[in-house]
């Protein structure tokens, strides 16, 4: 008896480390081409990783001049991709109520197919905002020198917030937002020509996508 009850502790403790280690595998690299590399602690020390790499909390990926990325949230399904010249840090965890997947975009161009979830929630973060974005489809651009974020939402609605936290937006569908360092949110519609070209894009990606299974 005496045995059993010590069991229970530390069968408590091996879950409870399992649960908050930054180390969760949270994702795999479904797709990739040209240099892809991941570090865990952002710096220079890279290592090449391509197609089946699977991503545990807190990497940090970077994609070359060449490189392209679709990265596969373990959890919700989600799709990240990650386009050329980008550098972006994956995090996921599990909190009292639901499991918590995030994408913290340094700097680059992101597109992202975010799929709702009842058991997981997803944040998007850059230098200058914080994006509350589940079940949406749209693109992030960030700033290399700057950190200025742009955002365009093609589906879905996104709740919007400088890093201050002094003013939070909904951005619907088909709208987009630029946000400086002086944490100035700007909220516009997406120009009726701008849209075709970056459902284009986005499709194009989708149907690479749908096409995986057969490569």
């Amino acid at each position: 008896m005496l045995r059993f009850l010590l069991i229970i502790p530390i069968a408590v403790i091996i879950l409870l480390t399992e649960v908050y280690s930054g180390n969760r595998e949270v994702a795999f690299i479904l797709k990739s081409r040209g240099i892809v590399s991941v570090n865990y602690t952002d710096e220079k020390k890279n290592m090449l990783v391509s197609r089946g790499y699977i991503i545990t909390s807190g990497a940090f990926l970077q994609t070359g001049a060449n490189g392209f990325a679709i990265i596969k949230y373990i959890k919700s399904h989600s799709l990240i991709i990650i386009k050329p010249n980008s550098n972006i840090q994956i995090s996921g965890f599990q909190d009292s109520k639901k499991y918590c997947e995030s994408i913290d975009v340094k700097y680059g161009e992101v597109l992202f197919d975010i799929v709702k979830s009842k058991k997981s929630v997803f944040d998007l973060h850059t230098p200058t905002a914080l994006i509350d974005a589940n079940e949406i489809k749209g693109f992030v651009i960030v700033n290399n020198k700057n950190g200025e974020t742009a955002f365009y939402n093609l589906y879905g609605k996104a709740r919007i917030a400088d890093n201050n936290y002094n003013s939070w937006k909904d951005i619907l569908s088909e709208n987009s937002c630029f946000i400086s360092k002086r944490g100035f949110v700007h909220v516009s519609k997406i120009s009726s020509h701008t849209i075709p070209v970056l459902n284009e894009n986005f499709e194009s990606l989708l149907e690479l996508k749908k096409n995986i299974l057969l490569t």
